[in-house]
């Protein structure tokens, strides 16, 4: 809720992301634009959505595990990724090298993208 109420307070645009209509319903009432619902097999096809395409600029990762994996795709070309949790079970299995990686290869699509 904190993230939320910063990221707001410092103009963002946030996305939640959570698990049951309560926590969604928390999430918006703290004043996230939108809410998704992680437990939803299309949920980072939503986030997509919601940023038309883009990914999110900031993540902060609480969960670790699978959901931090799924979090770290949805990150922008040029976004932050942060963990900060592992309520999955452990942090996201992502290393320097595939981070570096994905950073380049998201990068190459969205110049193509602007030369088009």
């Amino acid at each position: 809720m904190l993230l939320v109420q910063l990221a707001r307070a410092a103009g963002g645009r946030v996305i939640g992301a959570a698990r049951g209509q309560r926590k969604l319903d928390v999430i918006r009432d703290a004043g996230a634009e939108a809410a998704v619902d992680y437990s939803e097999p299309d949920w980072t096809e939503r986030v997509r959505e919601l940023t038309a395409g883009r990914g999110a600029e900031v993540v902060f990762d609480g969960a670790g595990g699978r959901l931090g994996r799924a979090a770290f795709e949805v990150t922008a070309s040029g976004g932050r990724f942060s963990a900060h949790g592992m309520a999955d079970g452990g942090f996201a299995g992502i290393d320097a090298a595939e981070a570096h990686a994905a950073l380049e290869a998201r990068t190459a699509v969205a110049k193509t993208l602007l030369l088009s």
